[in-house]
């Protein structure tokens, strides 16, 4: 016969009457299985009758709670709020995240002789950039020759720089902009993890 011994909350069976004990439940099969659901999902046991052992089964979300005395799953607004919470904190960080890698993703600009080149926004480039504006500050900033994201060499003068930082500041307020749009729908939705996170982030050249 196969049981459930309740004080050990372990599956076993007998062979003779006599084993069995105070602690000796009789399952079938189709109570095992949900006996093992709900020993691996660390569920809840209760005593039907002498025999009979009832079980809780797999939690059926993460805004359930388990009510002693009725002994089922209920939903439970505190959790929901506190799930809810949890779920727009994290999308939040994943939002920033993907904040910062758009604005890496280079930059379009219109040099001084028309022509239109791509350059580089990554962390190495926005140093050496900013390397440069120090040099503007300075006084001494010289042209130079500069590799675009194309991979051919422009003149890179004054006028060329001030078209760069334009072009970045554009993008990187453009992607601020966007990431508050979907942190505001991310607050305003009961399953925010539904929401795209990857729309409306500025265009990519790399």
């Amino acid at each position: 016969m196969q049981v459930f011994l309740f004080d050990q909350q372990l599956i076993s069976v007998i062979n003779r009457k006599e084993e069995i004990t105070e602690e000796t439940c009789l399952i079938t099969d189709q109570e095992r299985e949900k006996i093992e659901q709900t020993l691996y999902a660390k569920g809840h046991f209760w005593r039907i009758d002498k025999y009979t052992v009832g079980c809780s089964g797999v939690k059926p979300s993460e805004n359930h709670k388990w009510n002693d005395e009725k002994h089922e799953w209920e939903i439970d607004n505190e959790l929901i709020q506190q799930n809810l919470a949890q779920k727009r904190n994290a999308l939040w960080e994943i939002i920033k995240e993907k904040r910062l890698q758009a604005t890496r993703t280079g930059v379009e600009v219109t040099l001084p002789n028309g022509q239109v080149r791509h350059f580089h926004t990554d962390q190495v480039a926005r140093q050496e950039y900013d390397g440069m504006g120090l040099t503007i500050v300075l006084g001494t900033f010289e042209p130079r020759q500069w590799k675009t994201i194309e991979n051919d060499w422009v003149q890179f003068d004054l006028d060329t720089f001030k078209a760069l930082a334009q072009a970045i500041k554009g993008k990187v307020d453009h992607d601020y902009r966007n990431a508050e749009v979907l942190k505001a729908q991310v607050d305003k939705s009961d399953t925010p993890e539904n929401i795209d996170l990857n729309q409306g982030w500025s265009q990519s050249y790399v």
